[in-house]
């Protein structure tokens, strides 16, 4: 099994927009929830692109070298891949994404035979 990875920022880059935020706010960043489905985050007018550090995370240009070498990336053999569904709203817009959707690839005969056995739990 694997899981799809969009990538993992730079810690430097992290801090130092911490520290813009703080700024901007006059306080420091006590918390952060990347993964909200309610509200976007590093909110700048509503928008999370109008953010430099989602915009920069979101073109791949704030990535450590070593995501664009991950064995993930590239086919790696796995039986199921698992992740966030994110762009359901637009593949889907039946669907109520609002708590967050995952996806499961079935890549081999395996793995599809243990989606089928897991099926009757799944949601």
């Amino acid at each position: 099994m694997d899981v799809i990875c969009h990538g993992a920022p730079s810690p430097l880059l992290w801090e130092r927009w911490a520290g813009y935020r703080g700024k901007r706010a006059s306080a420091s960043l006590r918390g952060m929830n990347m993964r909200s489905k309610t509200a976007p985050p590093a909110c700048d007018g509503g928008v999370f692109e109008d953010d430099w550090y989602m915009r920069a995370f979101l073109r791949n240009a704030s990535l450590r070298p070593s995501c664009f070498s991950c064995p993930c990336k590239r086919s790696c053999g796995s039986d199921i891949t698992l992740g966030d569904f994110w762009g359901i709203q637009s593949a889907h817009p039946e669907v109520d994404f609002e708590g967050g959707v995952s996806v499961v690839l079935c890549n081999t005969a395996k793995g599809a035979a243990a989606v089928e056995a897991l099926k009757p739990r799944l949601e």
